[in-house]
């Protein structure tokens, strides 16, 4: 992996996000410096997504990106049935440098939910505040 030298939520990752047991999925990768974006799960077409860093599943991600403006938030289509849960299958970032913050929320102003760095999968994480959502 190459050397970054920001702190910063993009990472290489693979995560399906999913609310039910429907298996229609869509490959999604964060955003690189242009804004938050927002993925809407809406059962029973997209149940899962695979999401990546910003260089896809087959490239590292890039230097220099901004926590601020590299921000993705999967949200589910009605939240009084609905949440959604990541689960982990692969996932990496330079130890002590980069850095993968998860949300419980809308914003990356929600409870911080999650912390990590290196080559340790984080947890199963399910979306437990009102809007059942969950922002990287």
């Amino acid at each position: 992996m190459k050397k970054v030298t920001y702190t910063s939520c993009c990472l290489l990752l693979v995560s399906l996000f999913t609310i039910s047991g429907l298996f229609a999925q869509t490959n999604v990768n964060i955003p690189y410096n242009t804004g938050a974006v927002t993925f809407t799960i809406a059962p029973p077409g997209t149940t899962f997504f695979n999401f990546y860093d910003n260089g896809g599943p087959a490239a590292n991600y890039s230097n220099s990106s901004n926590a601020a403006t590299s921000v993705a938030t999967f949200r589910p289509s009605d939240p009084t049935t609905q949440k959604v849960r990541s689960t982990f299958s692969s996932y990496a970032t330079e130890g002590s440098f980069d850095y993968l913050y998860i949300y419980n929320g809308l914003t990356t102003g929600a409870p911080l939910i999650y912390t990590g760095n290196g080559t340790t999968l984080p947890p199963v994480l399910t979306a437990s505040g009102a809007s059942r959502a969950v922002t990287f």
